[in-house]
C-alpha cells in the first residue's frame, strides 16, 4: 500500500471532489508564486538601483518598492490562512521557514521544467523527488507546531505526533 503523504492529512477535509487538491494545496502554491513573485521583483529592484540615480530610474523604483511592498502584503495574509495561526503557536521564528520552504518548493520545480524543457527527464526526475522532500517538510513543520500548540504537555504531545 502507498504511504500517504504528510500533506494530505491537512488537505482531505477541503477537497470538493476526489480529483480535487483542495484549497489548503491551493493555498500552498498561490504562496509559493507570490513569494517567487517577491523575489523577482527584489533582483528587478536590485537592477534598477545599478542604472544610475536620474529621475525617470528613481521613478522606476519608487513605484518597484510600492510593487513590492503590497506584494509582501497579500503574501502575509495567504499565509496566515493557509498556516491557520490560531492553530499555532508563532512563538518561535516559524514564519520564515514555511515562506523559504514554500518558495524552495516552486524554485526546485522550476529547475525541473527547464530540464524537462532540455530533454533531461532523469534529470528533472531528480529535482521534483527534491522539490516532493521540500514540500513534505513544510507539511510536517506544520503538523509538528499544530501538535505543540494544541498540546497540554508532554505526553498528548507525542500522542499527536503520532497520530499525524
Amino acid at each position: 500500500m502507498e504511504e500517504k503523504c504528510v500533506n494530505e492529512s491537512v488537505n482531505e477535509e477541503q477537497k470538493m471532489d476526489k480529483a480535487d487538491v483542495g484549497k489548503t494545496i491551493d493555498l500552498f502554491w498561490a504562496v509559493a508564486d507570490v513569494y517567487c513573485s517577491e523575489k523577482h521583483l527584489e533582483y528587478s529592484l536590485m537592477l534598477a538601483e545599478r542604472e544610475g540615480d536620474d529621475e525617470k530610474t528613481k521613478e522606476l523604483i519608487k513605484h518597484l518598492c510600492e510593487i513590492l511592498d503590497e506584494v509582501r502584503r497579500t503574501r502575509a495574509k495567504m499565509m496566515k490562512k493557509l498556516l491557520r495561526c490560531e492553530d499555532l503557536s508563532l512563538e518561535f521564528d516559524t514564519w520564515c521557514p514555511f515562506k523559504h520552504l514554500a518558495g524552495a518548493t516552486m524554485q526546485i520545480m522550476e529547475v525541473a521544467t527547464r530540464e524537462i524543457y532540455k530533454k533531461n527527464v532523469d534529470e528533472a526526475r531528480e529535482f521534483t523527488k527534491l522539490a516532493d522532500q521540500t514540500f513534505q517538510a513544510f507539511w510536517r513543520l506544520y503538523l509538528l507546531l499544530k501538535a505543540y500548540s494544541t498540546s497540554k504537555d508532554v505526553d498528548e504531545f507525542k500522542k499527536q505526533l503520532e497520530a499525524d
